[in-house]
């Protein structure tokens, strides 16, 4: 394994990305993007078969020259002496017989990009049911005919006869050992490719009819005019069928005209680019030395790229939350999710580029050996220096500030030219033979690397060794024998429920009920708040307002500037539980989210305090699995760690790209992966632990004769968008039907699925709720701490939809023995106003136990909603969430209305806050 992800995975991994370019540009055209791979991959093989093929030429030359006299002296002499006297020979010819295997190393060159095709092409399931021309199915193999109840495949044989001839037409004039040997590669492939898929056998049936045209033109004077001329006319007619004939679609029509352009010209350029090339490397490389310190220079660029993409920026986002990382890790160790990268990345940055700096001389290597220092000098620049702030990142390695991707003209202008400058620098330095600075720079960062991932090492250990058993993937109970009470709710006293769904959408829940009506009489008694804003687009800020009210929105937090953001936060939380339990009321608190900072609740936190708390999400994955679904254990069929096996090494590449590339390469979260990592054919475990919880509400739920109750519960089922099986939106074994999609892309689609699935999980406790006769004496809250980004409703307009979707929470309210068909308000609310909804009439004058202020809402001038701080806690070590690249909206009345939206800069706001 280790061997594969060193020498084949970056081969694979590199063929992947050129398969899903082909399909995106082509329409998903499997055929054409197989083909398009073939070419490309040969093309950019050509360098190392054309020095390959002068290695075994060499070889062939030294051996006909010595062969004769090697052939007298085995004659004449035996055993000892023989060897004594033909290794005499071989040194005075400066020839050694291991130099014998360069007459294999075309072959030894085309394993692993045969390895690496087959692994690829082999496990593809976008290739199922996909038939082209006269094969039904490329997953499979072509059985194109059946004699006496036995398939032939026929795209094997024709392969095999194509690899003949072209090894025919390459050894003519070669010695019979070396015919033999290609002739019985052609065989060895057909054994091998015979029952393969035939998508693999037509790539590499392409390939050998690649190097049959090579080895005819190599036959022919000037093949490279031949080439050229061929090429030119082949493109000319693909340019005129694009522009004229073909992809009329107005979605892509643009764009794949203006690349059939754009590469005819490019190849038609090809003569001039050779001789602007021949006459930079003349003037400008020709002066380069191959010295010692150019190739430490070399070295220490590929150890210090490999140290970078491997090790810092994964140890970097697995430390951002050690706890998530253990649970997603099969073995329960975040530990086990670096290997992976660490080893493709040894093979991307150092194997490959060492291997081909020695295998190719001169120029080559100049140029090796300057563009590899510039490019780990723009690495480590692009990634400390030019980060990006995209927001909250999730375990597939999804942003949730994508539009941070599409950076202004100006930053992108900047780092580009940032990266220019360096490029120009090292080579100004090589050139003029000041190269001594260049290994002690790139010691130094390789150095301050090393540093940066010991420290993120100490600190993921120290997380999971401060973290409770039960938050761990090996002490998380998930199988328990039966369900126990964990709300408990007065039969005859008062009973305060809050319930925040994590991510839930404002505007969401009227979607639900006008496409499920049914449900509508379960809210009898509800008012429904349309007009209500959260002030940051993630949990981070989003939730102390829930549970401490205005005084710990961003725009107080910031004021208070001799605490830190951890010590409010923790504050926050406890609010409204202090003031019930002074007040005789017993507390139930569930998944109270970032206590200390840390993503998952610490129990002792509020324990130690007389409260009672509990993590529920996650233990009852188990049971539902076992009770509802009829298996032993529910099994992901597409798994989180396998996405991050794949993508963290591009997760790596993105981070060190200049700003104009990442785009290009998050692809909406797909990194080119030729396999959808969100779509499989059940709900992601993650979903289900937070369902299975609302699920078993009413099982969990008791009841006692006397007392008062308040309650805070916290689920994330509508922060992990899933497709359910409809019309229920339940979690089943399998999903195989979505039902009717009314959204503009899938993430919303999702994202509603959640969404109506927890209020249909709610209605069934509300009903329990009523058959039990503690409804009238129960108060309920429903609130989210922020909506969502990236998400439609198809009633908002675009503004709606991109600015006020992210900070639209749910806000729903019943208030004891409420009555009556659920109404709306359109009162300018936000979630800050849970706690004074929670203390409603209950105690007189209620002030907040910490700061001894009243609660009151502080929204008549408006407030101030935080839009481009971080979701990480991490960030906020010191008393404030300010930075320069802070910003902040001034909302007040309705948030629908773009007026109402008034953006406030960095300065102005920290001027404000020290009035």
């Amino acid at each position: 394994m280790i061997v594969f992800d060193i020498i084949i995975y970056p081969i694979k991994l590199i063929i992947e990305i050129i398969y899903m370019i082909f399909i995106w540009v082509f329409n998903s055209n499997v055929g054409i993007a197989i083909a398009g791979v073939s070419i490309t991959v040969n093309l950019f093989c050509l360098p190392l078969y054309t020095k390959a093929e002068a290695l075994q030429k060499k070889e062939r030359d030294i051996q006909s020259k010595l062969a004769k006299r090697v052939a007298s002296i085995k004659k004449c002499f035996k055993g000892d002496e023989q060897y004594m006297i033909l290794s005499m020979y071989y040194r005075e010819n400066h020839y050694h017989p291991i130099m014998a295997l360069r007459s294999s190393i075309s072959i030894l060159i085309q394993v692993p990009f045969f390895i690496a095709a087959y692994s690829f092409l082999s496990h593809l399931d976008g290739l199922q049911g996909k038939p082209l021309f006269f094969i039904n199915d490329l997953s499979m193999p072509d059985a194109l005919f059946s004699v006496g109840g036995f398939s032939i495949n026929i795209l094997p044989i024709l392969m095999t006869v194509i690899n003949l001839i072209a090894g025919v037409v390459y050894s003519r004039g070669f010695p019979f050992k070396d015919k033999i040997q290609l002739y019985l590669m052609s065989l060895l492939f057909l054994v091998i490719l015979y029952n393969s898929p035939s998508a693999l056998v037509l790539y590499w049936t392409l390939n050998n009819i690649f190097s049959l045209v090579k080895n005819i033109l190599m036959k022919l004077k000037n093949p490279g005019k031949i080439v050229y001329i061929l090429g030119c006319t082949l493109l000319a007619v693909f340019m005129i069928y694009v522009l004229f004939i073909r992809y009329n679609a107005p979605k892509r029509a643009l764009r794949n005209k203006t690349l059939a352009v754009l590469v005819f010209f490019l190849y038609a350029g090809i003569p001039l680019y050779i001789r602007f090339a021949k006459y930079i490397a003349k003037k400008w490389f020709s002066s380069v030395t191959d010295n010692k310190t150019f190739r430490t220079v070399f070295f220490l660029s590929c150890a210090g790229l490999w140290i970078l993409l491997g090790m810092v920026i994964p140890f970097n986002l697995v430390a951002s939350d050690p706890q998530e990382f253990a649970l997603i890790s099969s073995s329960g160790s975040p530990f086990s999710l670096l290997v992976n990268p660490a080893f493709q990345a040894l093979g991307l940055c150092v194997f490959w580029p060492v291997y081909l700096y020695f295998l190719f001389s001169g120029r080559a290597k100049k140029i090796m050996g300057i563009l590899f220092p510039a490019l780990a000098f723009c690495a480590f620049l692009n990634f400390f220096f030019f980060q990006g702030n995209y927001g909250t990142i999730s375990s597939m390695l999804e942003f949730k500030n994508t539009r941070s991707l599409n950076t202004g003209i100006a930053p992108q202008l900047i780092n580009i030219g940032v990266c220019f400058a360096v490029f120009v620098l090292v080579f100004l330095s090589i050139k003029t033979g000041k190269i001594k600075p260049l290994p002690v720079l790139l010691a130094l960062c390789i150095a301050s690397s090393a540093v940066l991932i010991g420290s993120k090492t100490i600190h993921i250990n120290s997380v999971l060794k401060t973290t409770p058993a039960e938050q761990t993937a090996s002490g998380k109970s998930r199988d328990p024998d039966s369900l126990e009470t964990v709300f408990t709710l007065s039969r005859n006293g008062n009973n305060v429920f809050v319930i925040m769904l994590d991510g839930a959408v404002g505007s969401y829940f009227p979607l639900f009920l006008e496409k499920n009506p049914e449900y509508r009489d379960a809210f009898d008694g509800f008012t429904y708040y349309p007009n209500t804003a959260s002030f940051f687009h993630n949990t981070i800020f989003g939730t102390p307002p829930i549970w401490g009210g205005y005084e710990y929105s961003p725009y107080e937090l910031n004021k208070r500037n001799t605490e830190k953001m951890v010590d409010k936060h923790n504050e926050a939380l406890l609010v409204l539980p202090e003031l019930f339990m002074r007040n005789d009321y017993s507390i139930m608190l569930t998944n109270m989210p970032l206590v200390n900072y840390t993503w998952i609740m610490d129990p002792d936190f509020f324990i130690a305090r007389g409260m009672q708390a509990k993590n529920i999400m996650g233990s009852y994955t188990s049971y539902y699995a076992r009770n509802v679904l009829g298996v032993s254990e529910y099994v992901q069929d597409i798994q989180t760690e396998d996405a991050l096996q794949r993508n963290l090494l591009v997760f790596s590449v993105l981070l060190t790209s200049p700003f104009s590339l990442r785009d290009f390469i998050y692809q909406d979260g797909k990194y080119w992966s030729s396999e959808d990592f969100s779509e499989g054919k059940n709900v992601p475990v993650k979903t289900l632990d937070s369902y299975a919880a609302l699920y078993y509400l009413p099982e969990i739920t008791g009841f006692s004769d006397s007392g008062d109750t308040f309650t805070m519960m916290v689920n994330e089922l509508t922060h992990e968008p899933a497709f359910l099986q409809y019309p229920g939106y339940t979690v089943e074994e399998e999903t195989t039907d979505k039902g009717p999609d009314f959204f503009s892309n899938t993430r919303s689609f999702k994202s509603y699925h959640v969404n109506t699935a927890s209020y249909i999980l709610l209605v069934k406790w509300f009903d329990y709720l009523r058959e039990n006769n503690v409804w009238d004496n129960t108060r309920i809250i429903i609130v989210s701490d922020h909506g969502e980004t990236q998400i439609t409703n198809p009633h908002f307009s675009s503004f709606q939809n991109n600015h006020v979707l992210p900070y639209n929470p749910i806000l729903l309210f019943k208030d004891f023995a409420g009555k009556g068909e659920i109404t709306e308000d359109n009162t300018f609310m936000t979630n800050g106003d849970v706690p004074l909804l929670a203390v409603s009439d209950l105690f007189s004058d209620p002030v907040n136990p910490f700061t001894g202020k009243d609660l009151k809402a502080e929204k008549n001038s408006g407030i101030y909603l935080f839009t481009e701080g971080y979701s990480n806690p991490s960030y906020y070590q010191g008393a404030t969430c300010l930075e320069p690249n802070s910003k902040f909206y001034h909302l007040q009345d309705s948030i629908f209305e773009r007026e109402n939206w008034k953006e406030v800069l960095y300065r102005d706001f920290r001027d404000k806050i020290t009035e």
